[in-house]
């Protein structure tokens, strides 16, 4: 029979699988003070799992003839008027997991990595919020908020491992585009779901913060790196 403790299961095995298998295949070479291996479970989640339980949510109300999700909340799970919400269930479990694998991750180094531990933490608290005790609506749309940041992340995350121009590109691109589509969420959130008092402006505050601090940081870290290819192709000894 499924219910809450089997998805949770389910989620947080498959998490423990990905991270004791990518553990064997990619090397612990610390990178912005992760190892390797750790980024590449993070790609898994951020390209297949959170994309593909976004897609299915909504999918699954339109099969159904659901148009209006802005006002889905756990409330609705099962009267007909959302759906099942299994996918939005799974979507947060799937966040939250993945936030906590990160923390643990991080933990080995607290001092060094604070930055991305304090971010993780903060994010997977955020989800878990929105899955235990957020019942006013707007969980679906969230969800899509929540999936358009993490693909933001998933191009710095391969800049970092491939450093290149092209992959630069990518990151600058990607992730000003994920903060384009989260801008997009916010007012969406505010004034046309159901997410009431100071719930919205908490989220709409606490999420502008994130996406102008992870803008920011983006187009530092590449200008260094145009910088750097720059000055090493200037370097290069002139073929006569």
């Amino acid at each position: 029979m499924w219910d809450i403790s089997v998805a949770t299961a389910l989620v947080f095995g498959l998490t423990i699988v990905l991270d004791v298998t990518f553990r064997q295949v990619y090397s612990h070479e610390m990178i912005e003070g992760s190892p390797i291996f750790s980024w590449n479970v993070a790609a898994v989640f951020q390209s297949i799992v959170f994309p593909g339980l976004c897609v299915l949510s909504v999918a699954e109300k339109q099969f159904r003839g659901i148009w209006d999700i802005a006002h889905c909340s756990w409330d609705n799970k099962g009267d007909g008027t959302c759906g099942d919400m299994l996918f939005e269930e799974l979507f947060c479990l799937a966040v939250v997991a993945y936030f906590a694998r990160d923390c643990i991750v991080l933990c080995r180094d607290v001092s060094s990595n604070l930055r991305y531990f304090a971010h993780h933490f903060i994010c997977g608290a955020a989800t878990l919020f929105l899955f235990a005790f957020d019942a006013s609506g707007g969980v679906t749309i969230v969800c899509v908020g929540i999936m358009g940041l993490e693909a933001g992340s998933f191009c710095m995350g391969r800049c970092l491992l491939n450093p290149s121009s092209a992959t630069t590109y990518v990151y600058l691109c990607g992730m000003t585009i994920s903060n384009f589509i989260a801008a997009l969420v916010l007012p969406y959130i505010l004034f046309f779901t159901s997410i009431t008092d100071y719930r919205a402006w908490l989220i709409v505050a606490t999420s502008t913060v994130l996406c102008a601090v992870r803008q920011l940081v983006c187009m530092q870290e590449c200008a260094r790196r145009f910088d750097d290819i720059q000055e090493a192709a200037l370097a290069k000894p002139k073929v006569q």
